[in-house]
């Protein structure tokens, strides 16, 4: 059985269940109570928190987020070759920060 990782908002970490995911989601009123929609909430995204919501609510930039995104998918997608693609991105993100910080 699929389970989602919840924050709540005092901060406490929950792993509950698809069904009671969903039946939070219908409650609140929030979009993607259906977790099927391969171009909106796509599998290999939505293990959890989708994977752009939280780009989005740390404020990462392309590489920052590119590394994010891989890694999230990997097992889901495309394994090795998004391994390999978070590196690419990582390697660029150290570069680019050891130059503002020599």
């Amino acid at each position: 059985m699929s389970r989602y990782a919840v924050i709540h908002p005092d901060g406490r970490h929950e792993d509950i269940p698809r069904e009671a995911y969903e039946a939070l989601l219908r409650r609140e009123g929030l979009p993607g109570a259906t977790r099927d929609d391969k171009i909106n909430h796509p599998k290999h995204y939505t293990q959890g928190i989708e994977c752009w919501d939280y780009i989005v609510s740390h404020d990462m930039g392309y590489l920052e987020g590119n590394v994010i995104k891989y890694i999230t998918r990997y097992k889901y997608k495309d394994g090795l070759n998004d391994l390999l693609k978070a590196k690419a991105y990582l390697d660029r993100l150290i570069a680019k920060t050891q130059e503002a910080n020599p």
